[in-house]
């Protein structure tokens, strides 16, 4: 079999944008890798319509040189070419994970994992072990709580997290980040009280009595949020190096990442890791559906898509009211004009995504609506 010349980014190499020549004089390879079990994506001629398999890649700068057979492949090295024994291993291109929320994914691996927790004494046993380590009066955040799992299948309470902890203010988001649980302690920082109103695209939960019962959903959640001491610049950055460690762990090489905050400190990190050339994976970051217009722009101006680490991507609308909004429905049709037109489809527009948190076609439709409604508000459609 013929080297393969794959003219793709760097951890991929498979899929319809693959392509295959032969070059007589190729360049050399800085580095060779041989056998190896990799999984071309490209299928045989029998009539299985097997994955063809090659035993060896060549890699030159961020690029993957070619794959083939280990003779082929070898025709690749120079002088300074490194070659690498894989012993067997498979190999196959990087996965793209095409929603998720990097930084916040790296403070939760330095706070309390509450992933697969399976019962609410589960729930508080976890809490515990962080609150023997805490310093006195630290907040104790944490996140990943389903009670979907647990065989009550009730949401926890403030006065769940009260038996672990009255000295320690605690806010716990749930798995999905739409809905948190805070202690008394944190109720009674934050002034959420019987008198307080349900924020706007927001919900405080409240027992029978009308008395908040730390369950906070969607901008309700701020009102806890916002009073927490924001993180120092070193443990932003230790935060995001530890999800970019396990992103690199997990084999994927390009996300699609939301991680929006005040002042925008989440992705000057992600410049300064670029610059230093430590940015481990490709991130496409969507933006705040909210932001001003002229914001937008000047986010897309330094970061355009021609930047192959680091670079902008599409609009998120986001927020909704409660279990019977979705967000668009909310967020669209209320939307100004001047956020509306960054949604024009033209070169220098945005591409515009929602979701739909509750599930059900109800509430999709909803969210189409609202996407509607907002185009028809723009002058879009008619």
């Amino acid at each position: 079999m013929k080297a393969r010349i794959l003219l793709l980014v760097f951890g991929t190499f498979a899929g319809p944008h693959m392509i295959a020549q032969t070059q007589p004089s190729a360049p050399k390879a800085d580095a060779i890798y041989i056998h190896a079990n990799i999984y071309t994506g490209v299928t045989g001629g029998s009539s299985f319509h097997e994955v063809q398999r090659a035993q060896a890649m060549a890699v030159r700068a961020d690029r993957i040189l070619a794959v083939g057979t280990e003779s082929d492949i070898l025709k690749l090295k120079g002088p300074s070419t490194t070659t690498v024994d894989l012993q067997g291993h498979f190999v196959m291109p990087g996965f793209n994970d095409a929603h998720m929320h990097l930084t916040e994914a790296g403070f939760k691996k330095l706070t309390v994992d509450l992933t697969g927790t399976h019962s609410i004494e589960e729930f508080r046993d976890r809490i515990r072990k962080r609150v023997e380590t805490a310093a006195p009066t630290e907040w104790i955040r944490g996140s990943g709580w389903d009670e979907t799992l647990w065989q009550e299948k009730e949401l926890p309470s403030r006065w769940d997290i009260d038996e672990v902890t009255s000295d320690h203010p605690v806010y716990l988001e749930r798995i999905d980040g739409h809905v948190a649980v805070a202690n008394t302690l944190a109720l009674k920082m934050a002034r959420v009280t019987l008198a307080s109103k349900d924020p706007e695209g927001g919900e405080i939960g409240r027992d029978i009595s009308g008395q908040p019962n730390g369950i906070l959903r969607e901008t309700a959640k701020e009102m806890v949020s916002a009073i927490i001491p924001a993180p120092s610049a070193d443990k932003r950055r230790q935060a995001i190096e530890a999800a970019l460690a396990e992103i690199a762990a997990s084999g994927i090489t390009s996300v699609q990442d939301y991680s929006p905050d005040e002042n925008d400190e989440n992705f000057r990190v992600y410049e300064q890791l670029e610059r230093e050339g430590k940015l481990t994976v490709r991130i496409t970051e969507w933006l705040p559906f909210n932001n001003p217009l002229n914001v937008l722009q000047k986010s897309r101006a330094a970061h355009p898509q021609s930047d192959p680490m680091l670079h902008t991507g599409m609009l998120k609308a986001h927020r909704a009211r409660s279990s019977h909004e979705s967000h668009a429905g909310s967020a669209l049709s209320r939307a100004e004009g001047h956020r509306i037109h960054a949604t024009q489809p033209s070169p220098n527009g945005y591409a515009l995504g929602a979701i739909s948190v509750r599930s059900g076609a109800g509430r999709t439709f909803l969210c189409l609506g609202g996407i509607r409604q907002a185009r028809r508000y723009s002058g879009l459609w008619n």
